[in-house]
């Protein structure tokens, strides 16, 4: 069984939360989306301000997928502790621009997406009619068979879509990270 892969971003009783800057661009870099590896040499470390809105002092999330796909270093250890050996991560940096407070993450590149959606189970809607890259979904299936056992992977129908494993994600609930949350593929709305 397969699940999607999401996040909550930490929020106060005031609805204050940090605001990751990472519309960072880099020349060699189209897309942190499109399953491919990067031939460009990226900084080391990877810098992204985390701005906090209403004077917001917790914890980031242990994930953020917007124009990158940010991890907390924990959370990369525990998927390579349980087997997933298609991503590629980079020394990245989150800093609290108010209190300098900085936080050790791992910019990562999920490589290699997979067309594993079945369609005619799926409640889709593509606006090209091309069932690839930004199709939306109003309820999500995955043809299990097409997946081939991959463990962690974007989907090919909706590359803002990560899909992992059970076993992957039984592994991250055991080890324990509050903020991520499994989705099975039919809660999915995108």
């Amino acid at each position: 069984m397969y699940y999607v892969l999401t996040y909550e971003v930490p929020q106060d009783e005031n609805e204050g939360y940090l605001d990751l800057q990472d519309g960072l661009d880099f020349d060699g870099v189209d897309s942190w989306s499109l399953g491919q590896r990067f031939l460009a040499a990226l900084p080391d470390p990877i810098e992204v301000d985390l701005i906090p809105v209403s004077s917001f002092r917790g914890e980031p999330s242990e994930m953020y997928d917007g124009n990158m796909c940010l991890m907390s270093a924990r959370l990369v250890s525990a998927l390579l502790a349980c087997g997933v050996d298609n991503i590629d991560h980079y020394r990245a940096v989150l800093k609290n621009t108010e209190t300098g407070q900085t936080y050790s993450y791992r910019a990562v590149n999920i490589v290699g997406l997979i067309a594993a959606t079945d369609l005619a189970s799926s409640v889709w809607e593509s606006h090209d009619g091309d069932a690839r890259f930004d199709t939306s979904f109003d309820a999500l299936a995955v043809n299990e068979d097409k997946a081939l056992g991959a463990l962690i992977f974007r989907l090919a129908e909706n590359t803002s879509t990560i899909l992992i494993h059970a076993k992957v994600r039984d592994h991250l609930l055991s080890v324990g990270f509050p903020t991520l949350r499994f989705l099975k593929p039919s809660e999915w709305v995108t």
